[in-house]
C-alpha cells in the first residue's frame, strides 16, 4: 500500500502579532491526520507565546527609550551611547534608531548615513498613527544592507504629542535560533511571515528560504483560515 504524505499548515495567534503568521507544516506519513494538526498547532502556540514575549519586551525597551529622550536631546553623543549601550545588552537587535516626525535619523545605535530619511517606510508611517507598537515588513536596511524585521513606536514628550519613532530591527538569524529552540524540525518546518507575506525566519533551512515571497492565494488562506 502507498504511504499518503499529508501536508497540514496551521497560523496561530495572527492578531496578537500584529500580523505575523506562524506557519507550522507537518509531515505526516501515517494518516494520523487530526494528531498531526494537534502537533502542530501545539507548536505553533509555542512559538507564538515566545514571539510575543519579544514582541512586548521590546514595547517595554521603545517606553524606556522614549522615558530616556525626554532627558537627554536625540541629537547629541550622550544618545547615541545610551541607544549603544541598549544594543550591547540585546544580540536580537540590530540597533536602536530615533527618528523625528519627518523620518528623518536623529539618534542612532549604529553609524548611518546624517539625516538618513525613513519616511517612506511603512512601519515608520503606521507608528506614528498608533498607541502601540508596530510591526513592518521585512526590509533590507539601506546603510546596513542587512535584512531585518522593524518593530517601531512612537515617542512623545510630556504633553503627549508625537515627537518621532523609535525603530528597532529585529536580527533574523537570531529570530529563526528562537524559533529553533521551540521547534523540532524532523517532521516538517515552522515559519515567520510577515504581514506582506514574506518569510521572515524558518527552520530548518533559513538561509534559502528567507525573503521569499508566498502566493498571495496561500498567504490568504494562511491568514484567514481557522487554526
Amino acid at each position: 500500500m502507498l504511504r499518503r504524505r499529508v501536508l497540514i499548515l496551521v497560523a496561530a495567534a495572527v492578531l496578537p502579532l500584529g500580523g505575523l503568521l506562524t506557519a507550522n507544516a507537518y509531515q505526516n506519513w501515517r494518516s494520523e491526520n487530526e494528531q498531526a494538526r494537534r502537533d502542530a498547532l501545539t507548536q505553533a502556540r509555542l512559538v507564538s507565546g515566545a514571539l510575543a514575549t519579544l514582541i512586548d519586551g521590546t514595547r517595554h525597551l521603545s517606553v524606556a527609550v522614549a522615558q530616556r529622550l525626554r532627558e537627554v536631546p536625540p541629537d547629541s553623543e550622550t544618545c547615541a551611547a545610551y541607544l549603544r549601550s541598549l544594543v550591547a545588552e540585546v544580540p536580537r537587535y540590530y540597533g536602536v534608531g530615533i527618528l523625528d516626525r519627518s523620518g528623518r535619523t536623529r539618534c542612532s545605535s549604529t553609524s548611518v548615513q546624517p539625516d538618513l530619511s525613513l519616511a517612506d517606510r511603512d512601519y515608520f508611517r503606521a507608528a506614528l498613527r498608533s498607541e502601540d507598537i508596530v510591526i513592518g515588513n521585512m526590509i533590507t536596511g539601506r546603510f546596513s544592507g542587512r535584512a531585518s524585521l522593524p518593530l517601531a513606536m512612537a515617542y512623545r514628550g510630556a504633553d503627549g504629542t508625537v515627537l518621532g519613532v523609535v525603530v528597532i530591527p529585529v536580527n533574523l538569524e537570531k529570530l529563526s535560533e528562537l524559533l529553533a529552540e521551540r521547534f523540532t524540525p524532523e517532521r516538517g518546518f515552522i515559519a515567520l511571515i510577515d504581514p506582506s507575506g514574506a518569510i521572515a525566519a524558518r527552520v530548518p533551512d533559513h538561509a534559502a528560504a528567507v525573503g521569499r515571497r508566498l502566493p498571495a492565494a496561500e498567504y490568504a488562506r494562511l491568514r484567514d483560515g481557522p487554526p
